[in-house]
């Protein structure tokens, strides 16, 4: 597994959001926690959760304890939409 790439500094993301794919195969988000933290800490204030579901029956699954632990941290959870727009 190749190390997660760097967030975007505020400077150069044009929506002012970053992506996190919701996975626990690999022990947790996608990026990692400490990925997310650097994010918060350059700036970052909202994020969009995706799914790396196979199957219907695991899309979502996780989202309600990585979106409270991301408020935790003082970052808003918000929808692709809400995102571009």
């Amino acid at each position: 597994m190749s190390p997660p790439a760097m967030p975007p500094s505020p400077e150069t993301d044009l929506t002012g959001t970053w992506g996190i794919r919701v996975t626990w195969r690999w022990f947790g988000p996608y990026p990692d926690w400490e990925a997310i933290e650097l994010y918060r800490e350059l700036g970052g204030a909202r994020v969009v959760m995706g799914s790396d579901a196979h199957n219907a029956s695991s899309v979502g699954q996780y989202f309600p304890e990585v979106a409270a632990r991301l408020a935790r941290m003082g970052l808003t959870v918000c929808s692709e939409c809400e995102a571009l727009c």
